[in-house]
């Protein structure tokens, strides 16, 4: 099915499943719980498969620089999602308690516990396969902070699962925002906002398994080594004008 073919489906069954089961004559309670239990599955199954074709129409904008805030809140108000790529990384070190971390644990146990949580995580996002999350010498080190810890959990991720898995919860996150905007375009560009310059590097290289239509935007100031990317658009100091031929510019290198 299509977006627009779910979308409308949806639109009709959201009602019913959202439907208060204290309305009505008590003659019919039966039959409207039994409606909405029913609307209530279909409904869970129609965003799964809004979920998988957002997923297919993805277009990612990687955005990074000293501007990129300025940038990502100048697309929003056009209508361009927006998601923060590392919020996967940051909801599985909140799983891990910090009392493992900070305290006397070895690596390798935090290690194995951060691997029950991806795999509760990877079933929460619907990721049938992957492979097995394993610590090596490269990631040992003091912990200090949960920021370290963050820090940590996104490298390990990173290096044997792929970042793509940042973009496959960004779609996820903006599933209810699209389709209360009745979202059925055959492509959702979604802004990726980060500092973060190895995640940068991470990001352009993995999100490519997911879609070919990967773009890095640099808004403002940034370091030499994400200046020497090939292929990126960029801004000094994104206005409305700007970012508007930035996305002009994006969409145009699709077509050829």
């Amino acid at each position: 099915m299509a977006l627009a073919e779910i979308l409308k489906e949806i639109q009709t069954i959201k009602p019913f499943a959202e439907e208060s089961l204290d309305s009505g004559p008590m003659e019919t309670l039966g039959a409207r719980r039994g409606r909405k239990v029913q609307s209530i599955e279909r409904l869970r199954q129609l965003k799964t498969a809004y979920t998988r074709e957002l997923g297919r129409s993805a277009l990612f904008l990687v955005v990074t620089g000293s501007a990129r805030d300025e940038f990502v809140k100048i697309a929003g108000s056009m209508g361009i999602f927006s998601a923060d790529p590392e919020d996967v990384y940051k909801d599985l070190a909140r799983r891990v308690s910090p009392q493992l971390y900070l305290g006397k644990e070895t690596l390798v146990h935090i290690f194995e516990v951060l691997g029950r949580h991806l795999e509760d995580k990877a079933l929460e996002m619907d990721i049938i396969g992957y492979p097995m999350l394993r610590f090596s010498d490269k990631y040992r080190q003091t912990i200090h902070t949960s920021a370290d810890f963050e820090t940590l959990v996104k490298r390990a991720i990173n290096d044997q699962i792929g970042a793509e898995i940042a973009g496959i919860a960004s779609v996820r996150s903006v599933v209810d925002t699209a389709i209360g905007r009745g979202h059925d375009s055959k492509t959702t560009s979604i802004l990726l906002p980060t500092g973060d310059d190895v995640l940068v590097g991470e990001l352009m290289r993995d999100l490519e398994r997911l879609t070919p239509k990967v773009f890095l935007v640099i808004a403002g100031k940034t370091s030499k080594a994400i200046r020497g990317i090939e292929g990126s658009f960029s801004v000094k100091e994104p206005t409305e004008e700007s970012v508007t031929a930035m996305l002009k510019d994006i969409k145009n290198s699709i077509k050829k």
